[in-house]
């Protein structure tokens, strides 16, 4: 769809996505090839509707709402999948995903930036 993707070994997220591209790291690797290709179609929803530059555009003037706007972002990038026909691979990756407690600082910032794993599965299934 228009946007590399890189392999960054020491990335700790499953991936990311950056400005005009997407870094996948070690853990991408452990999912089925249906799961990966919903994890990415997700990262490229988040290029495609441009969510890093609003996120940006957040931080600057109103930080206090940058939680809930990462939030509603996620849900559009999970219905950006399920419109392309992978909500069901999506939905089965995220239901692989630990929902113990945050191991370190990251986990704990991306569990506030993100929903529910259950809420979103629901709304792919």
């Amino acid at each position: 769809m228009g946007i590399p993707v890189r392999y960054e070994p020491t990335l700790g997220p499953i991936c990311d996505s950056r400005l005009k591209e997407i870094v996948v790291g070690p853990s991408f690797l452990r999912f089925p090839p249906a799961e990966q290709q919903a994890l990415l179609l997700h990262e490229v929803g988040h290029c495609k509707l441009q969510h890093i530059k609003q996120r940006v555009a957040v931080m600057l003037i109103c930080p206090w709402k940058l939680a809930a706007l990462c939030r509603e972002q996620e849900f559009e990038a999970d219905r950006f999948v399920r419109t392309h026909g992978l909500g069901g691979a999506l939905a089965c990756a995220l239901s692989r995903l630990s929902v113990g407690e945050p191991r370190n600082w990251i986990e704990r910032a991306a569990r506030r930036l993100h929903p529910p794993l259950n809420d979103r599965v629901a709304r792919l299934i």
